[in-house]
Order: C-alpha cells, then sequence, then structure tokens
C-alpha cells in the first residue's frame, strides 16, 4: 500500500479517502433510515441466533478469555473484550442465514459490520449517530467492492461476506477510531491480510463463522491501523 502510484491514487487509497471524509451530517435521510432498519434487523437476528448451537459453541472459544469486559454478548449475560464480542455476535447475526443480503456483493452486508462496529461502539461509549455512520461507511466500502470483482469473485468460490466483509467491518471501525485517509488506507490493506472464507465450507459452522471472523479482522486492522502499523 505504502508504493507510490503514477497513475494517480490507488483503489484503496481512493476508498480511504471517501471512508475518513464522511459524515453523519452529509448522509442522505434514506440512507439514515435504511441504515436503521438494517442494524434493527441485524440485531433482531443476532438475538435470536445467539439460542442456535453454533454460537453456543462460538462462546465456548472465549469462555476462558474473561478480563476484558468490553462489550456485550448479545443475547446473553456475558461481556468480552471487542475481539471477542465481534467474533461471537457475527456468528450469531449468521446462525439462522436470516440477515439482509445484497446482490453487488453477492452476500450477507450487514453481519461482518455491525458486530464490529457495536462492540467498539459500546468500548468508546460512542453516539448512535456516530455508530449509524461507521455502519453506513462500512457497508459501503463492502459494496464497492463487491460490485468490481463480483460474480466472478462468488463464483470462484469465495464467501464475500467474509472475503469483503472484513474490508467492510475494518472501514467501519476506522470511522469509529476516526482514522484519516492515511491511517483508514492501511486498515483496509491491513484488512486484506487478514480476508478469507472459502464456499467449500458452506453447510457447516464455518460458513456463521465466517461472519464472526470477517468482524473480528476488521476491528482488529483498523485498531492495529491505528497504533501506527503498516501495510
Amino acid at each position: 500500500m505504502s508504493q507510490a502510484h503514477p497513475n494517480g491514487p490507488s483503489v484503496i487509497e481512493r476508498l480511504a479517502a471517501y471512508a475518513s471524509a464522511e459524515s453523519f451530517a452529509k448522509l442522505p435521510e434514506d440512507t439514515v433510515r435504511a441504515a436503521r432498519r438494517a442494524i434493527l434487523d441485524t440485531i433482531g437476528v443476532m438475538l435470536a441466533g445467539a439460542r442456535e448451537d453454533t454460537a453456543v459453541r462460538a462462546r465456548t472459544l472465549i469462555a476462558h478469555r474473561r478480563g476484558h469486559e468490553e462489550a456485550t454478548v448479545a443475547g446473553t449475560a456475558l461481556r468480552a473484550s471487542m475481539e471477542d464480542a465481534a467474533l461471537v455476535n457475527g456468528v450469531a447475526a449468521h446462525a439462522l442465514d436470516y440477515d439482509d443480503v445484497q446482490a453487488s456483493l453477492s452476500g450477507h452486508p450487514s453481519v461482518p459490520v455491525l458486530p464490529a462496529a457495536l462492540a467498539l461502539a459500546e468500548r468508546r461509549q460512542a453516539s448512535g449517530a456516530a455508530l449509524l455512520t461507521a455502519f453506513v461507511v462500512g457497508v459501503e466500502i463492502e459494496s464497492k467492492l463487491g460490485r468490481a470483482v463480483n460474480p466472478a469473485h462468488y463464483e470462484a468460490g469465495w464467501h464475500a461476506t467474509s472475503t469483503l466483509g472484513t474490508f467492510g467491518a475494518a472501514a467501519a471501525a476506522g470511522t469509529l477510531l476516526d482514522l484519516g485517509s492515511e491511517a483508514m488506507a492501511r486498515a483496509l490493506a491491513i484488512a486484506g491480510s487478514m480476508s478469507s472464507g472459502i464456499k467449500a465450507n458452506f453447510g457447516t459452522d464455518c460458513k456463521p463463522w465466517h461472519g464472526g471472523h470477517a468482524a473480528r479482522c476488521g476491528l482488529e486492522a483498523a485498531q492495529l491501523a491505528a497504533a501506527g502499523f503498516t501495510a
């Protein structure tokens, strides 16, 4: 990402410029309404999915990692680190496969983005407007990437909810961390090294796991960028 581009800004730099400049005041009213509906819908499926065996199994992973009780684990009395909360809430939100779908992404846009944003917003005591703005930015970033690479990306066997959702989660977290364009570009580049998820695992616990994995990795990518990590 640090290499010069003689023909102008790179794709990541252009995405980062948008993400770092977005604000609640700039969002159209219909976008705000749509984002509110998507957030409420995703919280609903997250709470419902928290009872599924997949989500219960995911929570066993974090049960012994208590101590940093920064964020809520949906549908339970548990609290966990931001990263662990993003992970298990993402798994829960995708466990029933009832979460929202977007055609250009060829996947589920909210499930990687919202758990990352919720966990970080809770930790930072961010406003509802800040959370919604971060959510919109994250969904927009992953959607732009989806339009660029799909349908070939999905047809090649990649689970776009996870592979592209990692970038969306990083952008959402970076927005809540107030990353400038250069740091946001690094967050997206770091997310590129974390991105994963294959359709061959559909029908197993790994499919909903992909949602949580993308949320956690995106959150970590933004935090690494905020700490000065290079990419």
